[in-house]
């Protein structure tokens, strides 16, 4: 990042509830610390280059989307459907990120059902609102740019959309709810990305993370998820999907979550996968009490995925560990 960044001093701006933060946001090559408090998004909050949000830590300050939109008109392809309205949007910027705050949607609502207490938490429009369908942050045609330190707490839908990006950074952050978690929504998403990074990232209560292909045959691709731990599926859509790794990561799967743990979801059998994973626990729980665990813990082999059943995640051994313990470049 350091290189993408501006060489002239950036404006420092120092801000408190009820200060304009979007005109801030806007100006680029600025550094905005904000005060405790809460700070309302009643229209999308949109980032400029080279502008970081950094809050005074998670719970202290916070984002709350106040926006509301409906789902009007029918959705064809669900698994690619992203809603359109943000609340906080990085798009077409370099050099930018959010820090160190807590990132909700408007805090008067009741809390989103827990997947924990039934199918219909998996359902849309719960406790009456259709107006939720809200994605809260989104990095569009960016790079260089990243989220860190972060609570995205309840989302409308989606809590977290990367887009069409290149080395983006989302670290030691906590994705916890979404109102809207039927089939295509409720979903961390990562489409066309290459080159990002996700550490110290925990994941739950919502409905999966997505893998796939962007827009125009772009490639997700050579992107690396660390020391993560995730209590939903992960979901690798084969086409233009590929060369990903999961390092060291716990992916848990309760018995309300009914999917595997980690799914390759090709139309074409022929299509190899080239998705790794190493020195990752993968287990998924069932109404019994069973559990079932992977093999893909052991950390004297790299595995390749394979695929899936209603069971388990499915793979094969690629081949021994490296020799210093990793596939991700560490610092001394």
């Amino acid at each position: 990042l350091v290189d993408e960044i501006q060489q002239e001093s950036p404006l420092v701006e120092r801000l408190k509830p009820g200060d304009d933060l979007a005109a801030a946001a806007a100006r680029e090559n600025t550094i905005i610390h904000l005060a405790p408090g809460n700070y309302p998004i009643e229209e999308t909050l949109k980032l400029g280059s080279h502008v970081i949000i950094r809050g005074s830590g998670i719970g202290r300050t916070r984002l709350v989307v106040m926006l509301r939109d409906q789902r009007n008109a029918p959705v064809v392809d669900q698994e690619n459907a992203i809603p359109e309205t943000t609340g906080v949007l990085l798009a077409n910027v370099t050099g930018s990120g959010l820090e160190e705050l807590s990132i909700t949607m408007d805090e008067s609502l009741l809390k989103p059902n827990a997947p924990n207490t039934g199918p219909y938490a998996y359902d849309n429009n719960p406790h009456g609102h259709d107006d939720l369908h809200i994605t809260l942050v989104r990095f569009s045609a960016s790079q260089s740019s990243w989220l860190k330190n972060c609570e995205l707490l309840n989302a409308g839908s989606h809590p977290l959309v990367l887009d069409n990006s290149r080395h983006l950074t989302i670290e030691g952050t906590e994705i916890n709810g979404a109102y809207n978690k039927s089939k295509g929504l409720g979903t961390v998403v990562l489409s066309g990305v290459e080159s990002s990074l996700i550490d110290g990232v925990m994941m739950s209560d919502i409905n999966h993370i997505l893998l796939r292909g962007g827009t125009d045959g772009r490639k997700t691709r050579y992107n690396v998820m660390v020391n993560s731990r995730i209590t939903v599926d992960v979901r690798f859509v084969s086409e233009n999907t590929d060369h990903n790794l999961l390092e060291n990561c716990q992916i848990a799967v309760p018995a309300t979550h009914h999917a595997p743990p980690i799914a390759y979801l090709t139309k074409t059998k022929e299509l190899p996968s080239t998705n790794l994973l190493y020195l990752c626990t993968i287990t998924r729980d069932f109404p019994t009490g069973n559990r079932r665990f992977s093999v893909a813990d052991n950390p004297n082999q790299v595995y390749r995925l394979l695929g899936a059943t209603s069971f388990a995640t499915l793979v094969e051994v690629l081949g021994p560990a490296p020799i210093r313990n990793t596939l991700w470049p560490v610092r001394f």
